[in-house]
């Protein structure tokens, strides 16, 4: 058994353990002082990117409901062409000013580029993509 910091706890979604004391520490029977992590260092990593995953898909899912002629079906494959749901010209633009206010940042040439407006994968990549440059998704 390791320790498990309260914070390690709530990162992963759980409580803390009941027996974490005062400091916020439970330590194990054997008197190890590593903190448990939630899984191994992979299983955390792919933890997050799915999270930023979720995150950005929620975010992308609402601003193409205010733009599209119609909402997107739940099926929708990630490299489907939204051409085929009605994004248009204008509506690029729409999602351009959107995601610029709700990111707070303003996106690049290379980013104002087909490769990430033709399909919702490609829109979701820049998502995670400014959370990752610091963005606040």
């Amino acid at each position: 058994m390791r320790i498990i910091s309260c914070e390690t706890a709530r990162r992963c979604g759980t409580p803390p353990p009941a027996d974490a004391g005062s400091f916020g520490f439970r330590r194990d029977d054997a008197g190890s002082n590593n903190e448990a992590p939630c899984g191994t260092r992979d299983e955390m990593e792919r933890r997050q990117v799915n999270d930023a995953a979720q995150a950005a898909r929620r975010i992308l899912i609402e601003i193409l409901d205010k733009v599209l002629p119609s909402p997107l079906p739940e099926a929708w494959p990630d490299e489907r062409p939204l051409v085929e749901a009605g994004l248009d010209s204008l509506g690029v633009l729409a999602i351009v000013s959107e995601l610029e206010t709700r990111l707070d940042v303003t996106l690049t040439q290379n980013e104002l580029s087909e490769e990430f407006f033709a399909t919702f994968g490609g829109l979701q990549s820049l998502l995670i993509r400014q959370r990752g440059n610091g963005g606040p998704v």
